[in-house]
């Protein structure tokens, strides 16, 4: 028998994996996979984070016409600061 704690960490890895595997759509949920499937799927993950970090539209101030990318939490632009001037997405 291998170490429980090795064994333990191995299968929260796994789950880890699969949760984001059916939250990404890639699988249904209820699916047994093994440790090979798990990690193409990884792989697959990794492909789809690719692919969102480069479809993200950057926005253009309207102000100064900077282009950035905003982080969700602040929308406003870092190169004139003009807190609460709306953005354009174009």
């Amino acid at each position: 028998m291998g170490d429980p704690t090795m064994e333990r960490q191995r299968d929260l890895f796994a789950v880890a994996i699969y949760d984001c595997a059916v939250i990404a759509g890639i699988v249904s949920e209820g699916l047994v996979l093994t440790g090979p499937e798990l990690l193409l799927i990884a792989d697959d993950l990794k492909g789809y984070i690719k692919m969102s970090k480069k479809s993200v539209m950057p926005y253009k101030c309207i102000a100064c016409a900077h282009e950035y990318a905003a982080d969700g939490d602040n929308e406003d632009c870092p190169e004139c600061n003009c807190y609460g001037t709306i953005k354009d997405k174009s």
